[in-house]
């Protein structure tokens, strides 16, 4: 067995579960701003797209990413915490793994093989998803630990 490493400064400020809640509605947000901006044909407003994305954003984009949080991420994210190993670059490799085999299964359950497109979509969100998390729960930038 051996001894626990013994954390110098915490490994986070703010408390985890803020941080995943936080993080599980930003990428449903951020799909929805970006579609508004980027995806509206021409002569359509800006309310007219909000129309039409705001319900995948709500019943698609919001279940997806509270699952890959909440399921996938956050175990190894408290595992690393109880570790004494939480960082933010372990952070953010947990929401990418995550962002990969969310998008995965959601391509699966379309019945669509995933594309080398797709997975870097879903790694990109995730990279984006351990920002936001690592930010909001005040992450440290580095693991400094000795053992105790």
């Amino acid at each position: 067995m051996h001894s626990e490493p013994v954390s110098l400064d915490p490994q986070h400020r703010r408390p985890l579960w803020l941080a995943a809640l936080a993080t599980s509605l930003v990428v449903p947000l951020a799909y929805l701003c970006a579609s508004a901006l980027f995806e509206r044909d021409p002569g359509e407003t800006v309310a007219d797209q909000l129309d039409e994305t705001g319900p995948v954003a709500l019943f698609a984009a919001l279940p997806i990413s509270a699952f890959a949080m909440y399921a996938l991420a956050l175990p190894l994210i408290i595992r690393w915490r109880t570790q004494g190993d939480l960082s933010f670059l372990r952070a953010c490799a947990a929401c990418v793994g995550a962002g990969i085999v969310a998008i995965t299964l959601f391509c699966l359950l379309l019945q669509v093989l995933p594309s080398l497109i797709l997975l870097a979509f879903g790694a990109g969100v995730g990279l984006g998803a351990g920002l936001v998390f690592s930010l909001v729960g005040g992450v440290r930038l580095r693991n400094e630990t000795v053992d105790g």
